[in-house]
């Protein structure tokens, strides 16, 4: 952080040396008019005539002051632009330092997050549609909050919601989700975070498939686990949930074809 204020610090002294530079090109610029005037009868200051000195003296005077107020907004303008990169990021560190107890937690996960998952999960942005890796991902497995690993979402519940976002009809486990309101565009809308990280997660609609809702989730703020490395991972309980699936179906299907055949017999 010392080191962002004095990279502003030595911005700030680049400025200075600047304008003592245009404030002498302007002095230099103003004897030298003065000098160039036609001399007159009446000899005044340099050998120029007194009227025409005063006349232009004015005329100078206001040049100068025209001058120096735009190079006072040129520096001003450049100083936010070369700073500001810097104030936005002590920003940025300012939401990650403020909750002592999330930096404690999830401070060595924030800090690997690439510049996109940082700016979906700590500064609530919106990735490009059909830009992320998980829009087109239909493999059984989990999806993870990508800063606290808690799971948030299951294959199961996945849809095409055709906007260019992982959809999904419900969380997996309602306690790792809030959901609270969102004015910032002109519309109302539901924002998602994840309950324990506070990770901005995306939102949630009420035109899902079937009357259902849909959660319209960043790629960028989640993590997917496929069901081949549950195991691996230390998800071993949730393999349970997709075979609980399989078996259940193959036995009721076996069901409704000893019915059928007992019928029919």
């Amino acid at each position: 952080m010392e080191n962002e204020f004095s990279k502003i610090k030595e911005h700030s002294n680049k400025f200075n040396k600047v304008q003592g530079l245009i404030n002498y090109v302007n002095e230099a610029t103003l004897i030298q008019e003065h000098r160039d005037q036609p001399k007159g009868e009446a000899v005044g200051i340099d050998g120029i005539n007194k009227g025409d000195y005063q006349e232009n003296l004015e005329k100078n005077i206001k040049k100068l002051w025209r001058a120096y107020c735009l190079n006072r907004a040129l520096l001003i303008l450049w100083g936010v632009y070369k700073t500001y990169p810097y104030l936005r990021k002590e920003r940025s560190m300012s939401r990650i330092v403020y909750s002592t107890d999330l930096m404690s937690k999830y401070g060595n996960q924030i800090l690997k997050l690439t510049p996109l998952q940082y700016k979906v999960t700590q500064e609530s942005a919106t990735e490009r549609p059909f830009s992320n890796e998980y829009n087109d991902e239909y493999r059984e497995g989990i999806y993870l909050d990508i800063v606290s690993k808690e799971v948030l979402f299951s294959s199961l519940d996945k849809f095409d919601g055709h906007c260019g976002w992982p959809s999904f009809t419900k969380p997996f486990n309602k306690v790792q989700i809030i959901e609270k309101s969102d004015n910032t565009l002109s519309r109302a809308r539901i924002e998602v975070r994840s309950s324990d990280a506070d990770s901005h997660l995306g939102h949630v609609f009420d035109d899902g498939p079937n009357g259902n809702l849909r959660y319209c989730i960043n790629g960028a703020s989640l993590e997917f686990i496929p069901k081949e490395d549950l195991k691996s991972r230390g998800f071993k309980k949730y393999l349970e949930l997709f075979k609980n699936k399989k078996w259940f179906f193959l036995f009721f299907v076996e069901f409704i074809i000893d019915i059928l055949y007992n019928i029919g017999s």
